[in-house]
């Protein structure tokens, strides 16, 4: 952290991209809320794809299984970032820049994935086959390898943000996610194990990767000319990306692998549950940064301009995301028991309130990293996910056993330290954004958010002992009505969105122009 300061000076040289002027974007109120309206429309389905994970996994796996899953996913998840080296970011940030280089940069970022995925893919074949305790662990692992290929040969969640095809982005994930779903569903069903269910994922990601490449195919020519010096460039102009990515995602889900190693596999599985209820609701802070990257980008040179797209990314992203992480603090007992688990799962109430809090810090998290990104700060925001990735599990080292001895719970550390590891980038990267990025004004939007979350908690706190379906609509009309008292939602606000809903039902427009 001592080297971040003297590194802003270099890096604000290189904010002003001096290439290709004609092709800045420009992000308006009424661009923003159409685009987030679109995806957020799609991400219906998919946020349904992902509810049914929810529901179906702790029933029909149990805890065990569900904690050889869910380890045979972080462990692949870990391991396959290294095959996409962080270039979805980097092709974003510089298609939304210039267009036309758009061909060339897929070709040349596909030619290193590809090759680099399938070794990767065989060496954790190979470690799991002497690592792995079980024959189950291992299998599930042997399946979701196959996955780190596909993934190693999708990119295109990046191209389709940099080109601003929202619609298209949004279906990549509304076909994956209810694919993946539809298929878990089934096999389920049939009685299929951890091993089995693990076939779904490899039919999910290859829907949305199809879908994906159907859509650029229509939208540029493709370029099947690998430029290696190109692909050079790519990779070294990633690295600070894949270093932030890769510290996130270690900091993120190297828990599961100490529990593996601390607790037992019962313990990953309510850790497992809690953490995929608590980060369902991040989606919205998804589609909110999706959105806003490719504008903060082509922005990056108008102070103005980025300050207003980012101050209007953290607004809305808290507006959503508040409630909800209080009303998981709230219902962990009746979020449980609505969705039918065992009682085992009783054992993730306290782990599903420890991680709610971090649920909007996640999504604040996102737009500083994003906003950080866009003006070419990347490499101290790199910096601090490496730290945090240093720290979280030096103290889960000791939060994990100490939980574990004294409550028969390793998940109940896990799920601290994971808040206070987003606490920590939340510090830091408000430190990091430029002067004037977040200011007064956020600071009194946030203050409007909490104050309805505060009218919200009384209301439920008194009809608790209602159902959670009725809790849940209560808390939203007390929400939202306190909003409007507050400020938190104007009148305007609202105007927009109703007109882009009705816009969005009444047929089918263009694909949002920001320009």
């Amino acid at each position: 952290m001592v080297e971040a300061a003297p590194e802003r000076q270099p890096e604000r040289a290189r904010e002003v991209p001096e290439r290709h002027p004609h092709r800045t974007r420009r992000l308006t109120a009424a661009h923003f809320i159409q685009s987030v309206v679109t995806l957020g429309a799609a991400q219906v389905a998919s946020w349904v794809g992902s509810a049914v994970l929810i529901v179906m996994l702790p029933r029909y796996l149990g805890d065990v299984g569900l904690g050889k899953l869910s380890f045979a996913l972080v462990l692949t998840t870990l391991l396959g970032l290294g095959a996409s080296l962080g270039t979805e970011v980097y092709v974003a940030r510089e298609i939304a820049r210039d267009e036309s280089r758009a061909p060339g940069l897929i070709a040349a970022a596909l030619g290193v994935r590809i090759p680099l995925g399938v070794l990767i893919a065989l060496v954790t074949a190979v470690g799991a086959h002497y690592l792995a305790d079980d024959q189950v662990t291992r299998r599930t692992v042997y399946v979701l390898c196959f996955a780190i290929v596909l993934g190693a040969a999708d990119l295109t969640s990046g191209a389709l943000q940099g080109l601003h095809r929202m619609r298209a982005l949004a279906a990549v994930g509304v076909v994956s996610k209810l694919m993946l779903a539809a298929v878990v569903a089934g096999l389920l069903m049939t009685g299929a194990g951890p091993a089995v269910a693990a076939v779904a994922w490899l039919v999910g990601s290859a829907a949305g990767m199809v879908v994906g490449y159907t859509a650029l195919l229509r939208a540029l020519k493709p370029s099947f000319r690998v430029d290696w010096r190109l692909s050079r460039q790519v990779v070294l102009g990633s690295f600070p990306n894949f270093l932030w990515q890769a510290a996130l995602i270690v900091y993120g889900q190297v828990d599961t692998v100490l529990l593996s190693f601390l607790a037992t596999d019962a313990v990953i599985g309510w850790y497992g549950v809690a953490y995929r209820i608590v980060t369902l609701p991040t989606f919205w802070a998804v589609i909110v940064t999706t959105v806003a990257f490719p504008a903060l980008s082509a922005a990056a040179r108008d102070r103005v301009q980025f300050s207003a797209i980012a101050r209007r990314s953290v607004q809305v992203v808290l507006l959503v995301s508040v409630p909800v992480a209080v009303g998981a603090m709230l219902l962990p007992d009746k979020l449980t028991r609505f969705l039918g688990y065992p009682p085992s799962f009783d054992n993730s109430w306290i782990p599903i309130i420890l991680l709610a809090p971090h649920i909007p810090i996640v999504g604040l998290d996102m737009v500083i990293g994003y906003a950080l990104n866009a003006c070419g700060r990347q490499r101290a925001w790199s910096i601090t996910a490496v730290s945090a990735a240093v720290l979280n599990p030096a103290v889960n080292l000791l939060a994990i056993p100490y939980t574990q001895a004294h409550f028969g719970n390793g998940a109940i550390g896990a799920a601290a330290v994971t808040t206070l590891t987003e606490v920590f980038l939340m510090v830091v990267g408000l430190w990091l954004l430029p002067r004037g990025t977040l200011g007064r004004s956020t600071a009194i939007d946030v203050l409007k958010v909490l104050c309805a979350a505060l009218a919200m908690t009384i209301a439920v706190l008194i009809l608790r002992r209602h159902s959670l379906p009725a809790l849940a609509a209560l808390g939203a009309v007390v929400y939202l009505a306190a909003c409007v008292t507050t400020g938190a939602i104007t009148r305007d606000d609202i105007d927009q969105v109703l007109r882009q809903l009705r816009q969005r039902f009444s047929r089918a427009g263009p694909e949002p122009a920001v320009r």
